[in-house]
């Protein structure tokens, strides 16, 4: 009987165990939750948060449906911008490393996606529940592109426009969609009648770009990720067409001309001028049809708003900054198209500096100095509105990004509103080039050809390298080789700087800021100018970036200024 009840318990023993094993077995094999997401152009994930339970099994889908690499670490709570620059700090070994630094406060991670890839990653979800963000670590995407992963119980999330983990271009459209008077963008320019404020698609800004027309046919783009006022311009507002047509992809266009661009980092910087602080958007409100934009700076509130001056071109930036507790800085460029002035505080050279009780409440003033500014500007770090461009042409730049011109079978070419002989009375060319194929001949980089003249920047005319075709004074054509006794740069060469000044009849060139020779032109071409080809024909096999045309003499100093400041964003020689 004995043996028989210690067979019996045996068996219950084992059935618990089987039971128990069984009950194990079938949460190992439960499905996971699957989270699907993708990346977009613009530097942006579709989902911006999402929400699973503290333990849960998760599949985590990504997408890449950008042109450019990207990748998705999810992190500790509050360590996204950390991680990131870990990624960055990677230097040379970042590529190899896929820019997924070892830290302890990364916690699952994606490889590089390349356009059209797909990865997927499970992972068991933090017992701990709290917000993780996720962010893709390429170098310059971080501050934009991320979101977050709520790890809860709860049965909701907090509202989209009082989430402070969301990037800052699905703050402002869940803000806008609040705010009092906001319309959205439509088809065709804006009207101007009054004040309007607009979330869409600028180029040279974040996703998170405002477009505000503040009356008096002065307008503004205000960049929520980071904090700043990119640009400034006087004529119209927006024309919206090619961005509803290309069902939100493409830019609205500025209406008007552009007098002010400001820098890439916001100039508003807490303690010491030469840093940068913490911004975190906080969101805007509508003041007399205005927005009133706050933010943090290294957690301490920024309120600002911008009205038009009375009379005029240029604008007034109220600001109000509470308790810093440590002086206020504004940076700003030399030759910038604005003259600065402030209501507070001491200037000195191109800072001004504001003790924690001027901070309170102060206004600056940008007034226009008239065509100042570049009457054009190309900074290539954004594919041009309903080009041709293949999807290849960005890449990585002297500033941000270049584009990379005829990757493809079809010529192509940007085409500018600038004509040549708005330079009779005085005009300049600047930008940086890379040579692709230094060997093919015919690669315009600017030109301006008509039947009487021609005008052309270029590489490797006729054998003779980096050259400059010009009209002399008796209206003949001319060609002067500027890289005779420069290497040739081979396909993946350097990048180079070259400019040239008119003044009068006098055309200066410079290269790497460097004088490379004179000439004396006759009248030039009556036809705007176009970038990397002529009207279709020949081809510029290379790279550009950040090209200006300004329709006036620059100072020598300026155009040296410029190319020490980008040529220091990294080895260009």
């Amino acid at each position: 009987m004995r043996d028989i009840a210690h067979a019996w318990r045996l068996l219950f023993v084992w059935s618990l165990a089987a039971m128990a094993w069984a009950g194990t077995a079938a949460e190992v094999d439960a499905e996971p939750i699957e989270v699907e997401l993708a990346t977009l152009p613009g530097l942006r994930f579709d989902v911006t948060r999402f929400a699973v339970e503290p333990g849960a099994e998760v599949k985590l889908i990504v997408t890449n449906r950008d042109e450019m690499q990207h990748n998705l670490l999810i992190t500790m709570p509050g360590e996204r911008m950390a991680v990131a620059n870990a990624a960055i700090a990677l230097g040379p070994d970042a590529l190899a490393r896929e820019y997924v630094p070892d830290l302890d406060a990364v916690l699952f991670h994606t490889g590089l996606l390349n356009a059209g890839d797909t990865g997927t990653i499970t992972f068991t979800a933090p017992e701990e529940e709290g917000v993780y963000p996720y962010v893709c670590t390429i170098p310059g995407h971080a501050f934009v592109m991320y979101g977050a992963m709520y790890v809860t119980r709860a049965k909701e999330l907090p509202p989209l426009a009082e989430d402070p983990h969301v990037p800052p271009a699905a703050l402002v459209e869940a803000v806008a969609a609040q705010a009092e008077g906001e319309h959205f963008a439509h088809h065709g320019e804006d009207a101007v009648a009054g004040p309007r404020v607009r979330r869409t698609f600028l180029s040279d800004a974040s996703p998170a770009a405002i477009a505000v027309h503040t009356g008096r046919n002065l307008s503004y783009c205000w960049d929520a990720a980071t904090g700043h006022l990119r640009y400034a311009w006087h004529g119209g507002f927006i024309d919206s067409e090619a961005h509803w047509r290309g069902k939100g992809a493409d830019f609205s266009q500025v209406v008007g001309d552009i007098y002010y661009r400001g820098p890439a980092t916001p100039p508003l910087r807490l303690g010491e001028p030469d840093r940068l602080a913490e911004m975190q958007f906080r969101g805007y409100r509508m003041i007399e049809g205005l927005p009133q934009f706050h933010y943090t700076l290294d957690g301490y509130s920024v309120k600002q708003s911008i009205t038009a001056l009375p009379e005029g071109v240029g604008l007034a930036m109220h600001f109000e900054i509470e308790d810093s507790q440590q002086p206020i800085h504004y940076v700003t460029q030399p030759y910038a198209g604005v003259v600065f002035t402030s209501s507070a505080g001491t200037w000195k050279q191109n800072v001004l500096t504001l003790t924690p009780d001027e901070a309170t409440s102060f206004t600056i003033i940008l007034a226009e100095r008239r065509g100042f500014e570049p009457a054009g500007y190309w900074s290539m770090n954004d594919m041009p509105s309903s080009s041709s461009f293949a999807k290849e042409a960005l890449t990585e730049g002297v500033v941000g990004r270049a584009i990379q011109f005829n990757t493809g079978d079809k010529v192509q070419q940007l085409n500018t509103d600038v004509r040549a002989s708005d330079f009779d009375e005085g005009g300049s060319v600047a930008g940086w080039f890379r040579m692709r194929d230094a060997e093919a001949e015919e690669q315009p980089i600017i030109a301006a050809v008509s039947d009487e003249a021609e005008f052309v920047l270029g590489y490797n005319r006729k054998g003779e390298g980096l050259t400059l075709t010009y009209p002399d004074r008796e209206g003949e054509t001319r060609v002067l080789s500027l890289d005779s006794d420069r290497p040739t740069a081979p396909p993946t060469g350097a990048w180079h700087h070259v400019a040239f000044i008119i003044e009068g009849e006098q055309i200066t060139i410079y290269i790497d800021g460097v004088e490379a020779g004179q000439v004396r032109r006759g009248p030039l071409p009556d036809v705007a100018f176009t970038i990397g080809a002529i009207d279709g024909n020949a081809r510029f096999l290379g790279e550009l970036d950040e090209l200006r045309l300004w329709t006036r003499t620059i100072d020598v100093e300026q155009l040296r200024y410029i190319y020490r400041r980008e040529a220091a964003t990294q080895e260009v020689q």
